[in-house]
C-alpha cells in the first residue's frame, strides 16, 4: 500500500481518495512553496545587504588589509549561505521530481499546489458533496 495515499469512508460508500487529490493537503503544499519562495528571494537579498556594510566599514575604518581580513570569512560565508537559500527551490524540485520516479503521488502533491489545481478540486469536491446531498434527500 502507498503511504501517500489514504482510505476515506464517505458515508459507507468505501470511497478512495488520494492524498494529493484534496484541496486542502494541497493548499498546505502551496503554502510551503510560497514560504519557501519567499525565503529563497528574501534571505539572499539580506545577506548581500549585510556583506555591502561589512565592505563599508572596511572602507572607512581605512586599514583595508587588516580588516578584510577579519571579515573575509564572514563574508565567504555569507555569500555561500545566499547562494544556498536561492537554491533551496531548485533543490526541492529537483528531490520532487527524483522522488516521482520512485513514488508519483509524492511528487504529484509538490506539482500540483498551485492556486488552478487548488481551485478546480474544491470546486469539484463542493459538487460532489451538493449532489450527495441532493440524493440523500431525494431517498428520503
Amino acid at each position: 500500500m502507498n503511504l501517500i495515499n489514504f482510505l476515506v469512508e464517505t458515508e459507507g460508500l468505501g470511497e478512495t481518495i488520494k492524498f494529493c487529490e484534496h484541496y486542502s493537503v494541497l493548499t498546505v503544499f502551496y503554502f510551503i512553496k510560497q514560504i519557501i519562495t519567499l525565503v529563497s528571494i528574501f534571505v539572499p537579498i539580506v545577506l548581500i545587504i549585510m556583506m555591502g556594510v561589512d565592505v563599508l566599514k572596511i572602507v572607512i575604518s581605512g586599514d583595508v588589509s587588516n580588516e578584510f581580513k577579519k571579515s573575509g570569512s564572514i563574508m565567504i560565508k555569507r555569500t555561500v549561505m545566499a547562494i544556498a537559500f536561492f537554491l533551496v527551490p531548485i533543490v526541492i524540485s529537483l528531490v520532487a521530481q527524483l522522488i516521482g520516479f520512485v513514488n508519483y503521488d509524492a511528487s504529484k502533491c509538490w506539482t500540483d499546489a498551485n492556486k488552478e489545481t487548488i481551485t478546480r478540486l474544491k470546486d469539484e469536491q463542493k459538487a460532489q458533496a451538493n449532489e450527495q446531498t441532493q440524493s440523500s434527500e431525494e431517498n428520503n
